[in-house]
């Protein structure tokens, strides 16, 4: 799904199918103090300890919903209007 609109994670979670999301610990943008670039041999890349991912699981119109394995909890999160739907 990289790459692709936001409503096509909607969409597959409308046909019953959880998304796994990568993310960052704090959810919100990270300062470029947080990462770092590692050399491989398809290129440089930019990496950060503070990866995280998350499996969302439902949403309305104001909200995702999401599983956190970091700390086991079904979590709602706020981000204004989240598609036409």
């Amino acid at each position: 799904m990289t790459g692709n609109p936001f409503e096509s994670v909607i969409k597959t979670i409308t046909n019953g199918k959880p998304v796994v999301a990568l993310t960052n610990i704090t959810f919100k943008p990270l300062e470029e103090k947080e990462f770092a670039t590692w050399h491989t041999p398809n290129g440089p890349i930019e990496v950060t300890k503070k990866l995280h991912a998350v499996l969302i699981t439902g949403f309305d119109k104001q909200s995702i919903f999401f599983n956190d394995p970091y700390d086991g909890t079904r979590k709602k999160n706020f981000q204004g209007r989240v598609c036409g739907c």
